[in-house]
């Protein structure tokens, strides 16, 4: 039972990561106007992400605690997750272009990297 449900749990998370950075390519690939369909599903599914990875973590640090270098992923992540949002955010509004998209890609990098150190750390603890 325990094995089933962290496969459903990583199954979910990498479904709604693929989700986000294929319609993210779609996005940029056909420019303005934003399909609406793949703007509102690349929305929602980053916003379900973020969701969905807030009620795990909190679950876990409940039940297991959590170490110093478990808190500094925590904290990297947030971050470059606000980042995504707030330039997705800019992008969306056409503020500040080219700044915006490199700070997104950036912040899409940092957040993958940040989640992987997360589940990399949950998995020797």
């Amino acid at each position: 039972m325990l094995q089933s449900s962290i496969t459903l749990k990583i199954a979910l998370n990498s479904g709604l990561l693929l989700i986000i950075l294929a319609f993210g390519r779609v996005l940029h690939t056909t420019g303005r106007p934003y399909l609406t369909g793949l703007f509102t599903a690349h929305q929602v599914a980053t916003v379900a992400l973020a969701g969905y990875l807030i009620l795990i973590l909190s679950s876990y640090m409940k039940n297991s605690g959590t170490t110093m270098i478990l808190t500094v992923w925590l904290i990297t992540g947030t971050f470059f997750l606000l980042i995504l949002l707030l330039t997705g955010l800019f992008l969306y509004r056409e503020r500040h272009l080219i700044l915006s998209l490199w700070l997104h890609r950036l912040a899409t990098a940092g957040f993958i990297i940040a989640l992987a150190g997360i589940l990399w750390n949950i998995s020797i603890a």
